[in-house]
């Protein structure tokens, strides 16, 4: 549908988030105790309305972690889906999002198909359980570029 097809969008949309997100990461990195060594990747997604929603870093070995910022009000008997927008081709699942404060946590290995060539990450709304098609069907509630940590 018209929303996801419009890559371009997604493109342009990472160059001004960089900025908020770059600061957002510092804060996010310092606040973020318990976690097992530092992040191999982190993405910011902001909604609409350039309001950080959630923190999504991939943490080595095979761990993804879903901070949310702040839950969706009015989503009750929906899903919350996380989606990579790769470079070539469709999005990718990787799962369902809780939509309350706290940590959603993933074991995703570092090496998972769905991960290779991932440029963005957006979640969708989706019926309770995810997407019926293995496609997002529902409206992008938040997206983000994937920023790779590098190392010192």
């Amino acid at each position: 549908g018209g929303v996801w097809a419009n890559l371009a969008y997604w493109r342009s949309f990472g160059l001004i988030a960089g900025g908020v997100a770059t600061v957002l990461l510092a804060s996010f990195l310092t606040l973020a105790p318990g976690s097992r060594g530092d992040p191999m990747m982190v993405a910011v997604l902001t909604a609409p309305d350039s309001a950080p929603r959630m923190v999504v870093s991939v943490h080595a070995p095979d761990l993804l972690r879903v901070r949310m910022v702040k839950p969706w009000k009015n989503a009750q008997g929906k899903s919350l889906e996380l989606w990579v927008l790769p470079r070539e081709g469709a999005p990718r699942s990787l799962g369902l999002v809780t939509n309350a404060m706290g940590d959603t946590m993933m074991r995703i290995p570092m090496d998972d198909p769905r991960l290779q060539g991932a440029d963005a990450l957006a979640v969708s709304l989706e019926p309770q359980g995810g997407s019926p098609t293995r496609q997002p069907t529902g409206p992008v509630l938040c997206k983000g570029m994937v920023a790779p940590v590098r190392r010192a």
